[in-house]
């Protein structure tokens, strides 16, 4: 057998630095092993046994007496030693890629955006990522040791740490930066007690803005019950005035004719003169006939009143404008009668940009002075305000009637 003075100083020299370097990696791959928190003894236990191996041979041929000891030994522990070695590398590489480390573990939960704090049973942080040290440095400007130091920081917050409490439930709290943030404690099995801190800026900030938008909303609805209280006013006053201004149209179309029956100046037909007569006193009883507000209507009492109605143009299609031309038709005919003692009342229609112009004469006696505005021209100047339009009397040289309705409905 080949004794190690038998071989060239060179190759003493490379068996000796091989053993020592297998020595080494051996070594390294323990401590690979320990890092990953490798608990299989099939792996870890053949690492210390070859360490130990190639130690002791590192040591007897370096010796004075290595001279005499066989080559082979030591050339079969190299061998084994550079087999074993990559091969536990590898394998040692695949277990901390596929399995969790203490250090994986607290590289991810530092990567969280969420703050994380562990404390064991006594208090003492065990576990604290980069997040919520950030937030304690803050805090207590200092990393803090306990779990109960970081609590009782946000009990009493000092104007140094420049942190303020929002008085919500749960509470928040607004760091120097702007941000808003939501601190819990759960307990844990085993005694451990975990403190999360959860970024809430954004959900603050639509709740601030939500609250806002609410308030704004509240005004809108007070505003929207008063607007309604005022309408209901609005159409309790129209409606009232609607019925003024019939009762005076056909109690004036009405005590015309009873003064022509009396003063035996009417040939017509006597029931039609009665009817008109019963319509106008149904307005002081119970049973008063549904009211109607047509032009035809109007025309077939002119006729009674021996009032000759002519229409030049078209009724608009808009139910509050008819309206208004009939209640100033039904008005004009019975002012024609009663004192202008004319027996004739034109009503002219037409269309000027974006009203209707309406005008209403008669061929009665004109007036002699300005008109007074009695009941009848005092309601319906009323309405057509209400409604948008505008009013106007004409004296001279003839009686005329003015409206300017607009062709679109008011809006309020």
């Amino acid at each position: 057998m080949t004794r190690l003075c038998e071989l060239p100083v060179a190759a003493v020299m490379l068996l000796q630095l091989l053993l020592f370097l297998a020595a080494l990696c051996e070594m390294v791959l323990i401590m690979l092993y320990k890092i990953a928190r490798s608990e299989n003894l099939c792996h870890i236990l053949p690492c210390y046994l070859i360490t130990a191996v190639l130690m002791i041979l590192s040591c007897l041929y370096w010796g004075t007496g290595s001279c005499a000891l066989p080559v082979l030994p030591a050339a079969i522990a190299v061998i084994l030693a550079y087999i074993h070695i990559p091969a536990e590398a590898v394998f040692c590489l695949k277990y901390r890629k596929n399995h969790l480390t203490s250090y994986a573990i607290k590289e991810a939960v530092d990567d969280l955006p969420t703050g994380m704090c562990f404390a064991d049973a006594s208090g003492r942080i065990v576990l604290c990522n980069r997040q919520m040290g950030q937030l304690s440095s803050e805090l207590l400007g200092s990393y803090p040791q306990t779990a109960e130091e970081l609590e009782n920081a946000l009990f009493s917050l000092t104007e140094e740490s420049g942190v303020t409490k929002i008085p919500e439930e749960p509470v928040l709290y607004r760091f120097s930066d702007g941000t808003v943030w939501r601190f819990r404690r759960a307990e844990l099995p085993d005694g451990i007690v975990q403190l999360t801190a959860q970024n809430v800026t954004a959900l603050h900030e639509a709740n601030e803005h939500l609250r806002a938008d609410n308030e704004r909303l509240n005004k809108v609805n007070e505003k929207l019950r008063s607007m309604c209280d005022r309408l209901a006013d609005r159409i309790r006053e129209q409606e009232i005035l609607d019925l003024k201004i019939r009762i005076h149209d056909n109690m004036g179309a009405s005590l015309i004719a009873v003064s022509d029956m009396m003063n035996r100046e009417a040939d017509g037909d006597v029931d039609i003169q009665l009817s008109i007569l019963q319509d106008a006193v149904s307005y002081l009883s119970d049973d008063r006939p549904a009211p109607h507000g047509t032009f035809d209507e109007v025309r077939k009492k002119a006729e009674a009143m021996k009032v000759s109605l002519v229409l030049k143009g078209s009724i608009p299609q808009n139910a509050a404008a008819e309206s208004l031309i009939v209640a100033a038709a039904r008005e004009c005919v019975t002012n024609c009668v009663k004192h202008a003692k004319g027996d004739r009342v034109t009503v002219e229609i037409s269309e000027r940009m974006d009203i209707w112009h309406i005008t209403i004469t008669n061929n009665g006696q004109a007036p002699k002075a300005r008109i007074v505005e009695g009941g009848g021209l005092s309601n319906l100047r009323k309405s057509v305000e209400t409604a948008g339009g505008e009013m106007d009397i004409s004296h001279s040289p003839v009686f005329a009637l003015i409206l300017n309705l607009p062709r679109k409905e008011q809006e309020f």
